[in-house]
């Protein structure tokens, strides 16, 4: 799987992950915590629930466009 497939696959279950009722606070913190490390202008944060609130899913979509025009010129 090439740079943009693996990058887009995490992000999926990342974002998955986030909306799940099964997976803690703390554990959807750490995944806010990498996506912010990751992907400039993600801005998503929980509420006091643990629910996504000012997630910008548009920031992934401009990251993966990204990674598939490095991908293309590599």
């Amino acid at each position: 799987m090439d740079l943009v497939g693996r990058n887009g696959h995490q992000s999926r279950c990342f974002r998955r992950n986030l909306n799940s009722d099964n997976v803690s606070r703390k554990e959807k913190l750490d995944i806010i915590k990498k996506l912010k490390d990751t992907i400039p202008g993600y801005t998503a944060e929980l509420d006091k629930e643990g629910n996504v609130i000012r997630e910008n899913k548009k920031a992934i979509d401009e990251y993966m466009i990204s990674l598939e025009k490095f991908n293309s010129i590599s």
